[in-house]
C-alpha cells in the first residue's frame, strides 16, 4: 500500500510505505506538515502507487497561529 500524499493539491510525501516506515504491522507513524493554507476546507489526497488502495487510520489537524 505505497502511496503519495497531497495537501491542497501539493505533493507533501512521495512513495509513502506505512508498513515499512512503521517497522511492522500494528504500529503507527506520525508525519507533520506546517504552513499548509486552508480557509474553509482542507483537501487531502492519497494517490496509490500500486493496485492496492491507500489505507490510513486517522488524521489530526491543528491550526497554526498566524
Amino acid at each position: 500500500r505505497v502511496f503519495d500524499v497531497k495537501l491542497q493539491g501539493r505533493e507533501v510525501l512521495s512513495s509513502l510505505d506505512v508498513l515499512k516506515q512503521a517497522g511492522g504491522p500494528r504500529r503507527g507513524i506520525v508525519r507533520e506538515f506546517r504552513g499548509i493554507k486552508a480557509t474553509e476546507a482542507l483537501e487531502i489526497e492519497f494517490v496509490p502507487r500500486s493496485s492496492k488502495p491507500p489505507l490510513i487510520c486517522g488524521v489530526e489537524l491543528i491550526a497554526e497561529q498566524p
